[in-house]
């Protein structure tokens, strides 16, 4: 199957138009200002923690490997002004709306949303199940992807980059245009959608068999607990999603459309020239980047949250 407009394309005038609708919808629908400010601040330890890992990865996923000699710290930050400025409040945003959408589907479709005999979520009344976690997951991930699709680009460009030079999104967008900064747009919104639901998802599964945030739990006991059940979530969203990470990047550095054409194009490219393994090149960096960065980014998220809410 094939769909006609280009699958690595960017999204209709109409598609972007809706999305922006949702947007608007959801935010006014906001009335707890707490997951917002927790967010915002495992954000900032999110790009603290993890971009110089995630530079590796980039680098190894569009050149196949890591340049000759050990890269020195300040390459290791390239691309890193951006995410810190930004990062912290798109998490902010992201993980309010996933707080938001969360509550209002157990509160809404209770039969459907709302686990038999949990013990509770947090301060919430009702408990979500696995599958409103998923969703809600998703659809905060696919709502905040449309800000970070831009980004994205620069940042991969960023740091793929000879050591010297640098783009910055004024300089990006006046060599591809606007519409250039949505390269990659599909394969981006499928990480960010899909694969923040599994980051959910393994999040609070992995709380849940740990007991967690159980009535009686271990309170000082939990942290330790939690730390592991973060780390556990971020693993499993990179190993569900990588292959298309690898696409991701791939299309975005190639920012002149020299290489591929869309992402069937890249797909098939990658297969024929490098095989399966070609999809999950830069999985360990990402795995070693995964587990301490989720680990921290979930654990401040949730212990914040709480803090706030009591």
């Amino acid at each position: 199957f094939r769909p006609t407009a280009p699958f690595g394309g960017r999204p209709p005038a109409a598609a972007t138009r809706r999305c922006l609708v949702v947007h608007v919808t959801l935010m006014a629908s906001v009335r707890d200002w707490h997951p917002f400010a927790a967010g915002l601040t495992a954000g900032a330890c999110n790009v603290l923690v993890g971009h110089p890992l995630d530079t590796l990865k980039v680098r190894v996923q569009t050149c196949g490997s890591l340049p000759d000699g050990a890269p020195g710290y300040r390459s290791l930050l390239a691309g890193i002004r951006g995410p810190l400025l930004t990062t912290p409040f798109i998490g902010g945003l992201n993980f309010g709306l996933y707080d938001t959408i969360r509550n209002r589907l157990a509160a809404s479709f209770p039969s459907l949303c709302v686990g038999v005999g949990d013990a509770g979520f947090g301060d919430a009344p009702l408990s979500p199940n696995m599958l409103n976690i998923f969703v809600s997951g998703t659809l905060g991930g696919f709502a905040v992807c449309h800000i970070t699709c831009p980004m994205n680009n620069v940042k991969v460009q960023q740091q793929t980059m000879q050591a010297g030079q640098s783009v910055g999104l004024k300089e990006a967008a006046f060599r591809v245009g606007v519409r250039g900064l949505f390269k990659g747009y599909m394969p981006h919104a499928v990480m960010e959608s899909f694969g923040r639901g599994f980051y959910m998802v393994g999040f609070e599964l992995s709380k849940k068999c740990l007991g967690v945030d159980a009535r009686g739990g271990g309170g000082a006991m939990d942290l330790p607990k939690r730390i592991v059940c973060g780390s556990i979530g971020g693993a499993v969203a990179w190993l569900a999603v990588y292959p298309v990470d690898t696409l991701r990047s791939r299309l975005m550095r190639d920012w002149q459309g020299t290489k591929y054409v869309d992402t069937w194009d890249c797909l098939s490219k990658t297969l024929r020239e490098e095989g399966l393994r070609g999809l999950y090149r830069g999985l360990s960096y990402s795995l070693l980047r995964a587990v301490p960065v989720a680990g921290v980014t979930l654990t401040i998220f949730d212990l914040m949250l709480n803090a706030l809410r009591s």
